[in-house]
């Protein structure tokens, strides 16, 4: 193992998310915030997904980024990040015997005593059947743990917390819609989970703040207009500096799923450019693996925009992006057409882009739209279910 693959198996084992060929773009915007939080140093989804392989990228990582990397695993810089280096004709062979053979052992320990994924349980209930906030109450069965017990509410597996193994129960709060993956981990290998969806009471608008800082929830009363929706400066008042405004619709639709579904609505941005020159809107269709993630950008603001299309990241830096720019300020018609090769985006009803389905299918739990400023959308419909 190089010195740069030792690096990533650090980034891997800190996280612990299993391996990185598995990770998905949320993961990497986790990551990116993880690492912004401990060395105040921001690194694009991009540049990680180009060190961990994701994107096909020749050049080498900068030493700026590895500089922040090995900090994030508890280096002061790339320098002193250890070479992984092997040098077995400075070890004597009676000391070498004694490793194996007390690696062999510890392995036969575990074979022998570690109890089976068998011999735990892991149940979830929501107090609420529908919105958020919303707690949720973890039963779980955990006394024959040899060791620390977790339990992680979504995906993230680093923001864990730590449960007594002779307890039965557990709450948390969740605070934004969507479909969870929550686990039960013993010494941080999962040995339960079970999906989770948090649905929404039609459509939910939220003010995203920091992470680690619960949202600002929005009265439908004041953006549901009609058939539209109209998240405006009058609608957010004081908190206009958010960085993103949302509009979250999830709950159990039936049978859509992401190998034939066909979403289509009307959007648009119409804040000051001189403040938000690119009226960047994202639209969002979240199934029980994977994500399919479409920006649209006034004209002119392409050059900057990845597409995350169930498994596959398309970057405008080495893709042809530019058709999904367009004028934000007017309405514009969008649709996401998918099957079981493609999913096709139109815009104005004209082909934009194609991008691959690479993911086995999954059921589709939730739609999100997520704009940085001043957002209007219309006549949403999702597989003839208008929304």
């Amino acid at each position: 193992m190089n010195k740069k693959e030792s690096l990533k198996a650090k980034i891997e084992q800190k996280v612990n998310w299993g391996k990185a060929d598995l990770w998905t773009k949320y993961d990497f915007e986790r990551l990116s915030e993880m690492i912004f939080e401990q060395t105040r140093t921001r690194l694009s989804v991009s540049t990680l997904m180009r060190f961990f392989g994701k994107v096909n990228y020749n050049s080498v990582p900068s030493v700026t980024t590895l500089n922040v990397l090995s900090q994030f695993v508890g280096f002061d810089d790339w320098r002193s990040f250890p070479s992984s280096k092997f040098k077995l004709g400075k070890i004597k062979i009676p000391v070498l015997l004694g490793v194996v053979l007390g690696t062999l052992l510890v392995v036969l320990y575990y074979v022998i005593s570690f109890p089976k994924n068998s011999d735990f349980s892991f149940f979830s209930k929501k107090v609420l059947t529908e919105g958020v906030p919303n707690t949720v109450v973890f039963e779980y069965e955990a006394s024959r743990a040899n060791g620390e017990v977790f339990i992680s509410q979504d995906w993230d597996t680093s923001r864990k917390i730590k449960v007594d193994k002779n307890d039965k129960y557990h709450s948390s709060i969740y605070y934004h819609p969507g479909y969870f993956n929550a686990k039960l981990l013993v010494n941080n290998k999962v040995v339960k989970e079970h999906g989770l969806l948090i649905k929404t009471q039609g459509w939910l608008g939220l003010l995203e703040r920091p992470f680690g800082v619960h949202p600002i929830y929005l009265r439908q009363s004041d953006y549901i207009k009609g058939d539209s929706l109209e998240i405006t400066p009058k609608t957010i008042g004081d908190y206009s500096k958010s960085e993103w405004i949302s509009i979250y619709n999830y709950a159990e639709f039936t049978k859509v799923s992401t190998d034939n579904f066909s979403v289509e609505g009307f959007v648009k941005s119409t804040s000051d450019l001189t403040i938000n020159p690119c009226n960047k809107v994202q639209i969002i269709v979240q199934s029980k693996d994977e994500v399919l993630i479409i920006p649209f950008v006034q004209k002119g603001c392409e050059g900057e925009l990845e597409v995350y299309s169930y498994g596959t990241t398309l970057a405008s830096k080495n893709n042809d992006l530019s058709g999904l720019g367009t004028d934000m300020k007017h309405w514009q018609k969008f649709t996401l057409r998918a099957d079981k090769a493609y999913v096709r985006i139109l815009l104005n009803d004209r082909i934009v882009l194609f991008v691959p389905n690479s993911t086995k299918p999954s059921d589709i739990v939730g739609v999100q739209v997520k704009s940085q400023g001043e957002l209007h959308i219309k006549s949403w419909d999702l597989n003839g279910i208008s929304l």
